[in-house]
């Protein structure tokens, strides 16, 4: 399984957002919610979290996941020292990710994963976690096939 997810942050607040693929690309869950928490790292590895307990709800055991955020990653691999303000939230990811058979977590661009930064802007927030494929906007969904096709995506 390949989880995609992302944060946003403006003035009116925050969201995150994600989705569950198989190996093959095909959706097989999406999620989108608005967030209290006050800095973007914080949003990031609260999506991270939601990723990963989304993981868990649908009883999977392996894990690809992917994030745009360098900060994360390095913290959640080892690599990075846990800011203090975060400590138990990346405690809480530990947590989760020992319950699974195997997982990586790799570092891309937001360019890799349009779907995740579609769902975590907030203009796209559809109740429910996980919501249901059908329920998803249009533009969602051509976001999902294009992704699953292999597009390549270029920042300009």
């Amino acid at each position: 399984m390949k989880l995609n997810t992302d944060a946003s942050l403006d003035q009116n607040g925050g969201s995150l957002g994600g989705i569950l693929s198989d190996n093959d690309g095909m959706a097989i869950a999406i999620f989108s919610e608005l967030v209290d928490m006050d800095e973007i790292y914080a949003r990031k590895l609260q999506a991270i979290s939601k990723g990963i307990e989304l993981v868990l709800k649908m009883g999977y055991y392996n894990m690809w996941y992917e994030t745009d955020s360098k900060f994360a990653a390095d913290i959640i691999n080892g690599t990075s020292k846990i800011p203090w303000k975060l400590h138990s939230l990346v405690s809480y990811i530990l947590v989760n990710l020992a319950k699974l058979q195997s997982w990586r977590l790799t570092h891309t661009w937001r360019e890799a994963s349009m779907v995740g930064d579609y769902l975590s802007k907030r203009d796209c927030i559809v109740k429910g976690f996980p919501f249901a494929l059908p329920l998803a906007p249009p533009k969602l969904l051509d976001l999902i096939n294009l992704d699953r096709e292999g597009h390549v995506y270029f920042r300009l």
